[in-house]
């Protein structure tokens, strides 16, 4: 599955749990995660969606991750499929 379907997916999900799905892609700063998730009852949370296996984090993403996770209730997660989002979400 590739990372447009499973953002489109995870959009789906969010959308119907209450949350905000907003895709990041015209981010002026490097290494910004994939997506920005708002729920008016809950923290904000990044996911930075990768492919399976086969995607791999960037230098830039992880430090920026680091950097998001270190500061305030906001996180960032890095999720390979909709399972993952669902669990985090489901956790918060």
């Amino acid at each position: 599955m590739s990372e447009a379907s499973i953002r489109k997916s995870i959009i789906r999900y969010l959308k119907k749990k209450g949350w905000y799905g907003i895709p990041m892609m015209a981010c002026s700063y490097s290494g910004i995660p994939d997506l920005l998730c708002l729920h008016i009852h809950r923290f904000p949370i990044f996911f930075e969606i990768k492919n399976g296996d086969k995607g791999v984090v960037s230098n830039i993403q992880e430090a920026t991750i680091k950097k998001i996770n270190n500061q305030c209730k906001v996180k960032a997660y890095v999720v390979r499929s909709l399972d993952d989002v669902k669990i985090i979400v489901e956790r918060r």
